[in-house]
C-alpha cells in the first residue's frame, strides 16, 4: 500500500483549533480517506492567547480519534503534533510541553506570528535544534518577506530549517500569484513538504492529491515522489536529503 501523509492537519477540538466539533473532524478525514490519505498529522496549537495546550490532552484526543476511526472504518491513522508559533522563549517552554510531529521527537513544525519574521528567528530556531529538534516552517508562501526574496529562505535552509507549502496555494486556491511562486519555489528545491492544512473551512477539504498532480505536470515525477517521501520520513522521524541546492540570481520572482 502507498503511505500518503498528510502532515498539517488542526483536527483536534482545542482552544485555537478552527475545528468546533466532531462531526467537523469526521467528514475532513473522509474526505482525506477518498483523497487517499493514509496517515495523518494532528497539529493544534501549541499556544493560543494564554492557554498551552498540554501534550497528554492532545495524545488523549488523538488515541479516542483514532479509536472513532477504526469504529467508523475511515482507512486513516492520526498521529499526534503541533503547530508552534515561534517567540522568544519558545525553546525553553518545548522542554515542558512539546509534541513533535507524529510524536516521533524529531520534526516540529513552526509558524510565524502575522507571518512577519521576528528578529529573533534564527537565534530561536537554532536553540531549537541544539535541543535536537529539525524546525519546519510552515506555509511559507503566506510570509510576504520570504515570498520577495527567495534568498531569505536559503538563509533558513542552510542554517538547518525546512520549509513547507500548503495544497491549497499550489492548485491556485489562494490566487494565482500565490499558486506561480509556490510552484516556482517547488521547482528550485526550497520546498520539502507539502500538506492540505485543511482548518475545518467546508471549502477546505483535503487538496493533496490535487496538488501533487498538479506538480507532475511541472516538474519531474521523481522529484514530486522525493516531496511525498519527505512526509513518510516525517510520519517514521528519519533523516531524508534535501533537493536545495539552485542558486538564486535575483531577489525576486517575476
Amino acid at each position: 500500500m502507498t503511505i500518503l501523509v498528510d502532515m498539517h492537519n488542526q483536527l483536534l477540538q482545542v482552544p485555537g483549533s478552527s475545528y468546533t466539533n466532531e462531526e467537523e473532524t469526521i467528514r475532513i478525514l473522509k474526505l482525506a480517506a477518498d483523497d487517499g490519505i493514509t496517515h495523518m498529522i494532528a497539529t493544534p496549537p501549541f499556544r493560543y492567547g494564554d492557554f498551552v495546550t498540554d501534550r497528554m490532552s492532545i495524545k488523549s484526543l488523538v488515541n479516542s480519534l483514532n479509536d472513532k476511526v477504526v469504529s467508523l472504518a475511515i482507512p486513516i491513522t492520526i498521529l499526534p503534533g503541533m503547530e508552534i508559533t515561534l517567540y522568544e522563549q519558545l525553546a525553553q517552554d518545548l522542554k515542558v510541553n512539546a509534541v513533535p510531529l507524529a510524536d516521533t521527537n524529531k520534526y516540529v513544525l513552526i509558524v510565524f506570528q502575522d507571518d512577519r519574521i521576528p528578529p529573533f528567528a534564527l537565534s530561536v530556531l537554532f536553540e531549537i535544534q541544539l535541543m535536537g529538534y529539525i524546525p519546519i516552517i510552515a506555509n511559507v508562501e503566506r510570509i510576504q518577506e520570504l515570498m520577495t526574496n527567495p534568498k531569505k529562505i536559503l538563509e533558513f535552509i542552510n542554517r538547518g530549517a525546512l520549509v513547507h507549502v500548503s495544497a491549497a496555494s499550489i492548485i491556485g486556491l489562494n490566487g494565482r500569484k500565490t499558486r506561480e511562486i509556490s510552484v516556482k519555489l517547488c521547482k528550485k528545491g526550497l520546498v520539502h513538504f507539502i500538506s492540505s492544512f485543511s482548518s475545518g473551512d467546508e471549502k477546505r477539504p483535503s487538496h493533496l492529491r490535487g496538488a501533487y498532480k498538479y506538480l507532475e505536470r511541472r516538474m519531474t515525477p521523481s522529484t514530486v515522489k522525493k516531496i511525498m517521501g519527505n512526509t513518510v520520513c516525517v510520519l517514521q522521524g528519519t533523516d531524508f536529503h534535501s533537493l536545495t541546492g539552485k542558486k538564486h540570481k535575483k531577489n525576486r520572482y517575476k
